[in-house]
């Protein structure tokens, strides 16, 4: 998949995952800061930057960030995921490795930098 997340200015275009410029740094960084306190979704509301409203809609953005490779951002979508699971459906040893690996991604989700 192509991204098109600005590198330099929202006029630019690159892949997200190359980017080292500080503009995109600091919305990843906004946003995994963000992970500990609110669902995804609600990091992508508080954090979707202003300067690209014109340039990079909505949904855009939030594929891009879905495809960034933070282990805070993917641990955070994982754990999203499986706090969806029906529990009712799980056999007990189940439900325990579901437990094990809630645990580890909110560790994941809450270490600071």
């Amino acid at each position: 998949m192509t991204s098109t997340f600005p590198k330099n200015k929202p006029c630019d275009n690159c892949d997200i995952s190359d980017c080292d410029n500080q503009f995109v740094k600091n919305y990843i960084a906004e946003i995994e800061s963000n992970c500990q306190f609110f669902s995804f979704a609600d990091c992508l509301k508080i954090s979707y930057p202003l300067s690209l409203c014109m340039v990079l809609p909505r949904e855009l953005f939030t594929n891009e960030i879905k495809l960034y490779p933070s282990l805070i951002i993917q641990a955070k979508l994982e754990l999203e995921a499986l706090c969806v699971i029906d529990l009712t459906t799980l056999k007990p040893a189940q439900l325990q490795k579901l437990s094990k690996l809630k645990r580890e991604l909110i560790l994941i989700v809450l270490q600071t930098k």
